[in-house]
C-alpha cells in the first residue's frame, strides 16, 4: 500500500501490510508534486496493482497520470467538498474542468455520503460511476462505563470542568473556517446568557485558533468557551458531554459526528453536506440551517433544558450509528466496490492477472 502518512502506520505494520511513504504536501507544489508522481510511478510498476485506491483530489491528481501509465483500474474516494465557499483560494470553475479532465482516468468513484456524491453529479460526473459508502467506526468502543464526575480525560486539567459545569457541551475537529467553529463561539455566548451554567469545549487544533480564542475574549467567553487543542482520548471527552455540536459550513460525513453518536450523545448539527444523513431531526438530534449562530443557540438551549429528550435522542442515536455507520458494513461494500472494479478491468483487457496488491 502506497499512501501518505495519515496516523495508522504502525496499524499496517501490525497486518502485515506494505507501508510506504510519499513526501505529498497538502498545497499544490509542482516540485515536491512531481517528485511524488515519479516515486509513485515507479512504485506502481514495482507492485502491479490490481486496483489503486485513491482518497482525495490531490492525490488523484499525482495517482491518476500514474495509474493511467500503468494501465491499473483506478477508484477514488472523495471525503469532502473540492471548493468551499469563501475559502477557496481557486474559483469554483477551476474545480468543475480538473474534475471533467481527470474523470477519464478513474474507474469508480466512492463518496462518503449522498450529499457528495450530488456534487460530482453537478460537476458532470456519471452518476453511474459513484457509490455512496458511508464513513464507518467500531461504535462499541465509544460505549465503555463513563468517567466519574470529576475525573480527568486525556490527562488534561481544563477538561475537569466538563462535570464541574452545569451543562457541558463540546465539539471536535479541525480549528478551519469550513468546520464552522466561529459560529459555535458566536451561539455560546446566546446560549450562556439564558443557562449561565453551560461550558463549552472546543477540541482540535488548526490555523483558526488564535481567531477563535480572540474572538471568545471579545465576547466575554473566556472562562465558558475552553480551547483543548488535540485529544487522544476521544471516547471519554464525548461520553461526559451533555450535549455535541457541529457547526460546519461544509462536511462530508463527520466521523466525529458518528463517534458523538456512538457515545449516546444528542447533537446539534448543521444543515451541511452528509450531516442530515447521519442525524435524524428530532430522533437523534437536531439539525439547523448552516451559519446560523442564533438559531444553533436555541436548538442548544432547547435540549439542554429537556434532559428526558436529550437521554432519548441519546439512546437513539447510538442505535443509530450502530445499524449503520459500522467500520464492517464500509470494509465489506468497499471490498464489493473492489471486486466489481477489478472484474470489469480484466473482463475488458481479457485477462486475469494473479493477485496483486492494493495501492
Amino acid at each position: 500500500m502506497a499512501s501518505p502518512v495519515i496516523g495508522g502506520e504502525e496499524r499496517l505494520k501490525n497486518v502485515e501490510v506494505a507501508f510506504y511513504r510519499l513526501s505529498l504536501p497538502g498545497e499544490l507544489s509542482l516540485l515536491k508534486d512531481s517528485a511524488a508522481f515519479w516515486h509513485l510511478t515507479r512504485l506502481i510498476k514495482k507492485e502491479t496493482p490490481d486496483i489503486i485506491h485513491v482518497h482525495g483530489y490531490k492525490a488523484a491528481l499525482n495517482a491518476l497520470p500514474a495509474a493511467y501509465l500503468a494501465g491499473s483500474p483506478v477508484l477514488v474516494t472523495v471525503h469532502n467538498y473540492l471548493a468551499y465557499p469563501g475559502v477557496s483560494r481557486l474559483p469554483s470553475g477551476f474545480f468543475r474542468r480538473m474534475a471533467k479532465a481527470l474523470d477519464p482516468l478513474v474507474n469508480r468513484y466512492i463518496t462518503v455520503s449522498d450529499a457528495l456524491k450530488r456534487e460530482l453529479v453537478s460537476l458532470g460526473i456519471s452518476p453511474g460511476k459513484i457509490s455512496t459508502v458511508y464513513n464507518g467506526i467500531e461504535p462499541l468502543q465509544y460505549r465503555k462505563k463513563e468517567m466519574a464526575p470529576g475525573g480527568r480525560v486525556d490527562g488534561k486539567e481544563e477538561l475537569k470542568k466538563m462535570r464541574g459545569s452545569r451543562f457541558a457541551v463540546g465539539t471536535l475537529g479541525r480549528l478551519v473556517p469550513q468546520k464552522g467553529m466561529d459560529i459555535l463561539v458566536k451561539a455560546a455566548a446566546q446560549v450562556c446568557s439564558v443557562l449561565p451554567g453551560t461550558s463549552f469545549f472546543i477540541a482540535g487544533e488548526g490555523p483558526e485558533r488564535e481567531s477563535l480564542e480572540s474572538l471568545a475574549s471579545e465576547l466575554n467567553l473566556n472562562e465558558k468557551v475552553v480551547f483543548l487543542g488535540k485529544i487522544q482520548d476521544t471516547s471519554s471527552f464525548l461520553r461526559n458531554l451533555d450535549l455535541f455540536v457541529l457547526s460546519s459550513r461544509s462536511e462530508g460525513l463527520s466521523i466525529s459526528l458518528l463517534e458523538a453518536g456512538a457515545a449516546g450523545v444528542p447533537v446539534v448539527a448543521a444543515d451541511s453536506g452528509g450531516m442530515p444523513e447521519v442525524v435524524r431531526d428530532g430522533k437523534t438530534g437536531l439539525v439547523v440551517p448552516p451559519g446560523d449562530s442564533s438559531l444553533l443557540a436555541e436548538a442548544v438551549c432547547s435540549l439542554l433544558q429537556a434532559p428526558a429528550w436529550r437521554k432519548e435522542m441519546g439512546e437513539s442515536a447510538a442505535s443509530h450509528i450502530c445499524a449503520h455507520f459500522t467500520e464492517e458494513n464500509m470494509v465489506r461494500k468497499t471490498e464489493e466496490i473492489y471486486e466489481a472494479v477489478i472484474n470489469s478491468a480484466n473482463s475488458g483487457r481479457g485477462i486475469n492477472n494473479n493477485a496483486g496488491s492494493s495501492v
